[in-house]
């Protein structure tokens, strides 16, 4: 399926940039800026910025070591997760925008999110994507349970002009894409943070297709036996019953495998056969 794109221009002067942004987005920069972090472990904050992010956002959120301004009142994000729902916009009587939407996608992977326009409440609750959809063929994939791609971004474009007068546009695009895997293959991946495995899993029971086989059963065990969060375990030791009829065995969590190019390297004097 192609990408559904929505791209959507603004022009506008580079100083006048700032006041596109919403009231929402400012008192979220307001809220992230005041949490103060403990200095130890996920607490920690990854650099001496002092509104740096800590080591628990940078890996979950993808916060990054500055939190620039937002550049307009529309999001900009990358990320994978779980349809929640798909509901009608209402307009300000509460009465429904014509061929619009909002969908609640919980979130599973977050690749981009320099704004911190996604914070840890809305990745445990869910994001409200606003879609205008006139065709309707194109919501049988985005359904409760399936995993989406969202991306969202501003791109620049110069429109003339010199020094203060300089004219900037700011084209707005949205995709939004059926991912081709489901909440299992997150389920099965190791190393997640425990609310990504959290949110694999509420997508899991929400799916139609649940996919079974052999290594989602190991990877529910392993969640249901040494997961260290208490829900992760509740829902994985659910599903490994209702999908396999089967208890948890005290299985580990699997390893994590070290990053790519990290591998050790063969011991010196060591001797190839052949």
């Amino acid at each position: 399926m192609k990408p559904w794109r929505k791209i959507f221009i603004l022009g506008t002067t580079l100083m006048l940039a700032a006041s596109l942004i919403s009231p929402a987005q400012a008192a979220k920069k307001r809220s992230s800026k005041a949490a103060a972090a403990p200095g130890t472990g996920d607490n920690a904050k990854i650099s001496s910025d002092p509104g740096a992010p800590t080591v628990k956002e940078n890996k979950l959120l993808k916060w990054v070591e500055v939190d620039p301004p937002n550049i307009g009142k529309n999001d900009q994000f990358f990320f994978r997760g779980v349809v929640l729902d798909v509901v009608p916009l209402k307009d300000a009587e509460g009465k429904d925008v014509k061929d619009a939407y909002t969908i609640k996608v919980l979130p599973i992977s977050i690749l981009e999110n320099n704004e911190r326009s996604i914070d840890l409440q809305e990745f445990l609750n869910g994001v409200d994507i606003v879609r205008s959809i006139p065709d309707k063929k194109w919501m049988k994939d985005i359904k409760k349970g399936n995993v989406i791609e969202i991306k969202q971004w501003y791109e620049t474009v110069d429109q003339g002009g010199q020094g203060h007068a300089k004219m900037v546009g700011y084209i707005f695009h949205q995709d939004i894409v059926p991912y081709p895997v489901g909440s299992q293959a997150f389920i099965k991946t190791p190393g997640l943070q425990m609310e990504q495995y959290l949110n694999a899993l509420k997508g899991l029971e929400m799916a139609e297709d649940k996919n079974t086989d052999d290594l989602l059963k190991d990877s529910l065990d392993a969640l249901a036996s040494s997961a260290t969060n208490p829900e992760v375990k509740s829902k994985a030791a659910a599903l490994l019953s209702q999908l396999f009829n089967a208890q948890p065995t005290g299985k580990p969590l699997p390893p994590v495998p070290p990053p790519a190019g990290t591998e050790p390297a063969e011991p010196a004097g060591k001797k190839k056969k052949g």
